[in-house]
């Protein structure tokens, strides 16, 4: 009897066409199938999909095992404690930014989120046309993962729900070509 796997990463960015084409796969399961949708937002999914799935939740790990995941002999204490707040319990995340020094890319690209809300109006418009830059590294892409990763690694994530759905939303225009990248990115910064 062999089964099929299939593992959803990142489910609650599906859009609503995919949560739908979804939905009409819960309906009618195959028996061999098992489906694996991997959230940390599940309140972002349609409630069909909910009611037909059982949640298995996981506790994020604590510092003591986040810290003994890095290499701390090569990183500072300062590098450790972004890593591990940015990381909120997540060790994969950990071994990633500590692994390969990404951590460096992804603080300052929190902290170009963070100018960029305290930025006016003309600065932001300026920001916009620069993070569209093809040079630009790392990819506007890259940073919209980890001005989300960031967003909803703060104990008040909450409040910036706002923030997280234009995001998500920016995210989804900027995969259609027909989109003007700059005009949505414009739309985004200029309601942060």
């Amino acid at each position: 009897n062999s089964r099929r796997v299939l593992i959803i990463d990142n489910a609650h960015l599906m859009t609503a066409e995919a949560q739908n084409a979804l939905l009409k796969t819960l309906e009618e399961p195959a028996p061999s199938v098992l489906i694996l949708l991997v959230t940390s937002a599940p309140e972002r999914l349609f409630a069909t999909i909910l009611s037909r799935s059982v949640a298995i939740g996981y506790a994020p790990h604590d510092r003591a095992t986040l810290i003994s995941a890095m290499n701390v002999q090569t990183l500072t204490q300062e590098q450790q404690d972004f890593i591990v707040v940015f990381a909120a319990g997540r060790i994969g995340l950990v071994y990633m930014l500590a692994a390969d020094k990404r951590f460096v890319a992804v603080r300052e690209a929190v902290r170009e989120l963070v100018d960029l809300k305290r930025a006016g109006l003309y600065d932001r418009i300026q920001q916009a046309e620069r993070l569209l830059d093809e040079h630009t590294v790392p990819r506007l892409d890259d940073k919209m993962l980890w001005w989300t990763l960031y967003l909803m690694s703060r104990p008040d994530r909450h409040t910036h729900a706002a923030t997280l759905r234009g995001l998500q939303k920016l995210y989804q225009s900027l995969a259609h070509p027909a989109v003007n990248k700059l005009l949505a990115l414009e739309c985004f910064i200029v309601n942060l």
